[in-house]
């Protein structure tokens, strides 16, 4: 009966050390696990944020890109000052102050099988194709845009534009004089002048693009 009992008692603490054995093997597979993901989430971090900054490095990243948004600030402001000197320079005389509210403004119309479109001081096109870029008032009431797409085998496009006496903007004609040498009538009541519409009110007469 005794040697039964010690080996009753021999089998179980061999099956406890079986068991502890599990458990330990269990908690080194949970120990290896989280550090393999613990070490995963620190390096994804690491990816995605980099190292831990102390507050005087974050003190002087949030100093230095300040800095950059106000010299691109500055440079959008002195492009900006540049732009409006320039078109202030080209309007100085009182013939020209007129046409001040084409600034930003496209004009288009549809003549014969084409769409034309003059956008003052920037550009005028037909259709698609560039036809010329603004250059200059040539004379009082005559712009000038140039350096348009250029013709098979010819010159670069252009566009003068003459203004007409009208009581509102809008694009009469369009002819082509020479190859790729366009000129457009614009009605517009700034090319009105103190004469003309002395001339007319004293006719009882129409603006002279008025439709009958």
């Amino acid at each position: 009966a005794r040697a039964g009992e010690a080996g009753a008692a021999a089998g179980s603490e061999a099956e406890a050390e079986v068991d502890a054995a599990e458990d330990d093997e269990d908690a080194n597979f949970f120990v290896r696990q989280w550090r393999k993901v613990s070490g995963g989430l620190a390096h994804a971090w690491q990816s995605i944020w980099g190292k831990r900054r102390s507050p005087t490095e974050r003190a002087r990243d949030d100093a230095e890109k300040a800095h950059k948004e106000a010299k691109t600030r500055l440079g959008d402001s002195k492009a900006r000052t540049k732009a409006l000197q320039e078109k202030a320079d080209t309007m100085r005389d009182e013939d020209k102050l007129v046409y001040t509210g084409l600034d930003g403004r496209c004009i288009s119309k549809t003549l014969k099988e084409y769409k034309y479109e003059v956008c003052f001081f920037s550009t005028a096109k037909q259709d698609s194709t560039s036809i010329g870029r603004w250059k200059e008032w040539e004379e009082p009431g005559v712009a000038l845009f140039d350096g348009g797409q250029y013709c098979a085998g010819g010159p670069e496009r252009s566009l003068r534009v003459r203004f007409r006496c009208g009581s509102k903007e809008e694009l009469l004609e369009v002819s082509e004089p020479s190859r790729c040498t366009y000129e457009a009538t614009l009605s517009h009541p700034g090319a009105c002048t103190e004469a003309l519409l002395k001339a007319l009110e004293n006719r009882g007469a129409r603006m002279p693009t008025d439709e009958l």
